[in-house]
């Protein structure tokens, strides 16, 4: 999985779970477009299920809300 397809599950988990995204819709809407469509799909829908995420991409949701 790519550097950016992890960032982009990170900001999922923190809308989606923690409810409490760091970034606008905009901008989480440009990363998706960073991404090709297929590798976007690959990523699928978020999910409110904590369990939906691996413990490294809740790692970095935390050291993103850190960094704002």
């Amino acid at each position: 999985m790519s550097a950016l397809a992890k960032i982009i599950l990170a900001h999922r988990y923190l809308y989606f779970v923690l409810t409490e995204p760091v970034i606008s819709d905009a901008e989480y809407d440009q990363l998706e477009k960073s991404l090709s469509s297929e590798k976007r799909e690959s990523l699928g829908v978020g999910s409110s299920l904590e369990s939906s995420y691996s413990d490294e991409i809740k790692a970095l949701a935390a050291s993103i809300q850190k960094r704002r």
